[in-house]
């Protein structure tokens, strides 16, 4: 048993895809939230009782609809507890599987953010992630109480729900004596996730290139700036993997493969001059990007303006441009920046024409990806 009764772990956010790379690229970012867990008391016999009743059924009922569903894996089966939907509850109400609860934070406590999107718990996804954490790990079940905050707006293709999967799985791990090293809690991650995209830049922090459980991951040079838009447009990614086909011409798969290849060597070599022209995706952006109000005109700005390239961010609704600033290696925020701030403004423009509420940010990656800030 672990010594420690108070983890708090900070997640990057990531961008997942760069275009081309679908469920295969991601790059861990410097926008953050960070997911506090601490041990909480023990329910009495009768709480206890009522718990494990309303767990048996909300686990009974995850598994008819898994058979309905003819899910035959079992990390199809936490793919599919791990993405229901449910809204925030009380915390009170979140001990429905007498593993822990939630405590949301106000509005206020998480800042100003991008569109009116903050960081957010929500009970379906604590409670899926905790029973696989205590599945995965082998560790005995203990209550618990969890918090967030941050910046990592939700719903726009940057990650959100890696940062309370992992976060919480961290702390969790760390309370629970560390069952986990770093490659369990990646697997882990991404079986919830079911893609390592977001999961693996996440957890290793900087590049990461992923090919079912090979794994690559690099640091990526200051230098190398990310302008990411942020729409106030909620796109949740299993709305925008339904509109994506079950086939694709040989030639769009034959480009994006092209081009995925290229953008890899290029990260790993460093050579990021390379990467201009390489962000055309032909597998996904062409049947989402009628979702998004005016996203290659939004694209176009990007590039004009002096971007290497600009892609969907994840499955969206945000889009993120890449732009090469050789004199961006200072630490004093704004320094050498002057593309990023033009790209930005052009691209906010772009959106404005089309009705598109939106708000850029500038970043840069993190290298260091999932960290415990306090214990």
């Amino acid at each position: 048993m672990s010594r420690y009764t108070v983890a708090s772990v900070r997640v990057p956010a990531t961008t997942a895809n760069l275009g081309p790379g679908f469920d295969t690229l991601g790059i861990a970012l410097n926008l953050y939230n960070t997911v506090s867990v601490a041990r909480a008391a023990a329910p009495g016999r009768e709480e206890a009782k009522a718990a494990s009743m309303a767990g048996d059924q909300a686990r009974a009922e995850a598994a008819k609809a898994e058979s309905r569903a003819g899910t035959k894996r079992s990390a199809a089966r936490l793919r599919s507890q791990a993405t229901t939907k449910s809204p925030s509850r009380p915390a009170e109400e979140c001990q429905a599987t007498g593993t822990g609860h939630i405590d949301v934070p106000s509005p206020a406590a998480c800042g100003k953010l991008p569109a009116g999107a903050g960081a957010e718990l929500s009970g379906a996804m604590v409670r899926a992630t905790a029973d696989a954490f205590f599945r995965f790990a082998g560790a005995e079940p203990f209550p618990f109480h969890a918090a967030i905050k941050g910046n990592v707006p939700r719903s726009r293709g940057l990650g959100s729900s890696v940062t309370v999967r992992l976060g919480l799985a961290a702390g969790l791990n760390l309370l629970a004596g560390e069952p986990l090293d770093r490659d369990g809690l990646l697997d882990l991650t991404t079986e919830l996730e079911g893609h390592p995209d977001n999961a693996a830049p996440a957890v290793c922090g900087g590049f990461a290139a992923c090919a079912g459980e090979a794994i690559v991951s690099m640091p990526v040079k200051p230098r190398l700036r990310f302008v990411v838009l942020i729409p106030d447009l909620v796109l949740e990614t299993r709305d925008a993997r339904r509109v994506l086909p079950a086939r694709v011409p040989m030639a769009d798969a034959v480009l994006n493969i092209q081009n995925t290849a290229v953008i890899t060597a290029a990260f790993c070599c460093e050579q990021y001059e390379i990467l201009r022209g390489l962000f055309r995706d032909k597998l996904h952006e062409p049947y989402r990007s009628v979702l998004i109000p005016g996203f290659y005109d939004i694209i176009a700005a990007a590039e004009e303006a002096g971007a290497l390239g600009a892609f969907l961010s994840g499955a969206g609704s945000s889009i993120m441009a890449l732009v090469l600033e050789d004199g961006a290696v200072s630490s004093e925020p704004g320094t050498g920046l002057a593309t990023s701030h033009a790209v930005a403004e052009a691209m906010q423009q772009a959106a404005a024409r089309h009705g598109l509420k939106s708000e850029p940010m500038l970043l840069k990656a993190d290298n260091s990806g999932v960290r415990v800030t306090g214990k």
